[in-house]
């Protein structure tokens, strides 16, 4: 069985960032968290994809900071009709823990599910990939992590943990919450299932769920609406270049613009791993 190396190098600038999103873990390499971006992009390979990620980035001068670890897998749907393999969909699962604030006062996690399905628009060439994803999330604040000014001692001017902070009890209940993600995705593939380009967009938390901690108060999770795609330049067997964006908005305030470049470059050589046998 003969092998070639593939490197993969990823190249995503922020371009415009006008302000970081706790507890909304949008990747800036959005091309390796498919279901957290666009579950419809999912229906586009005809892998079976298993992931790991994690995010790590620092807020402000203090020990403010936002970890997320992620775990991922997309299993293709696939049909034979006359002896043809064709792919209709796809079904994905991931699973994330995001930490934001000093010590991870403030906690999500949750799991999400995912269905894409293809549908072929033979007039223009392409196919639309069309996506929900349901989730449940669980949001908690550990009050022994916090730090407010009355923990600050008037006589000696500095910060003294053994003080209460003056919170009040209900702020440490833990919220569970449901999640409704829908996307759609229009692309195109050449002979070998290789996609050519892709656009697509996508609505995160279309039900608006109550996300506060306070049981006798109410804040919604804002809309987010994200639009993404991708060109394929440079096709070679050894060189692929793939051009692409995604902007995300979720109120005036808060909106991000994405743009880099997605490169592979394939390894001739390679070795049998296995060696092979004589019939």
């Amino acid at each position: 069985m003969k092998k070639s190396g593939l490197i993969l190098l990823s190249v995503m600038m922020a371009a415009f960032t006008s302000q970081v999103f706790g507890q909304t873990p949008y990747y800036n390499q959005f091309h390796q968290q498919p279901l957290l971006n666009n579950p419809a992009l999912s229906g586009m390979k005809s892998d079976v994809v298993v992931g790991f990620g994690y995010r790590s980035q620092n807020v402000g001068s203090g020990n403010g900071a936002i970890n997320t670890p992620t775990f991922s897998a997309i299993l293709p749907i696939m049909q034979t009709v006359k002896r043809n393999v064709k792919r209709v969909g796809a079904a994905g699962i991931m699973v994330l823990s995001d930490r934001t604030g000093t010590n991870g006062v403030v906690r999500t996690t949750g799991v999400l599910g995912s269905f894409a399905y293809n549908l072929p628009i033979t007039n223009m060439g392409g196919k639309v990939a069309v996506a929900m994803q349901l989730g449940y999330m669980s949001r908690s604040l550990d009050v022994n992590a916090l730090r407010t000014g009355s923990q600050f001692n008037p006589i000696t001017g500095n910060f003294d943990g053994t003080l209460a902070n003056g919170e009040t009890a209900d702020l440490g209940n833990t919220k569970g919450f449901g999640m409704i993600n829908l996307g759609a995705v229009y692309y195109d593939e050449d002979e070998y299932g290789d996609v050519q380009y892709y656009v697509g967009i996508s609505g995160q938390g279309v039900n608006v769920p109550n996300v506060s901690l306070f049981d006798s108060k109410t804040d919604r999770l804002p809309f987010n609406f994200s639009a993404l795609g991708g060109i394929r330049l440079f096709n070679d067997e050894q060189f692929i270049v793939t051009p692409n964006f995604r902007y995300f908005y979720a109120g005036p305030s808060r909106s991000q613009l994405n743009i880099g470049s997605l490169v592979h470059y394939k390894i001739d050589g390679g070795y049998d791993a296995i060696g092979r046998g004589t019939a």
